[in-house]
């Protein structure tokens, strides 16, 4: 794990904050960041400097990424793909959308309409890449 720090390389102060114990992240159009530790998925919101916590994981956070629509988050461990949607709800939504398999790990995509999951995976023994459409 690492500190992340955040810069405005431009300002009288460039150091603008940093996030700790960070074992990856994802960055938004500079709108917005998802970071993750082994068991804590957040999100950071540079305009506001909000820092918000989405999840405290029983399992390993292994990759999270955003989905184009900005309002919802995916986060993977070695067996399940979740969702969170980051709208300004009071209470925040969190779904178990796929089981996943270890060859799945790095082999996650979506496409840029953000509609279909491409995936690698093993489904009734045979390995492939899989498509889901999503909305």
């Amino acid at each position: 794990e690492a500190t992340a720090y955040l810069l405005e390389p431009f300002a009288e102060q460039p150091v603008k904050g940093l996030l700790q114990n960070v074992t990856g992240l994802r960055w938004n159009n500079d709108e917005q960041l998802l970071y993750w530790n082994k068991f804590e998925l957040s999100a950071y919101y540079p305009k506001s400097e909000q820092k918000i916590l989405l999840e405290r994981s029983t399992t390993p956070i292994l990759n999270a990424f955003w989905h184009q629509g900005l309002v919802y988050a995916f986060s993977q461990t070695a067996e399940l793909l979740k969702i969170y949607e980051l709208d300004s709800r009071d209470q925040r939504n969190i779904y178990d959308f796929l089981p996943l398999d270890p060859l799945t790990k790095d082999n996650l995509f979506i496409n840029k309409k953000g509609d279909v999951l491409y995936l690698i995976a093993n489904h009734d023994n045979q390995s492939g890449l899989y498509k889901i459409e999503i909305q």
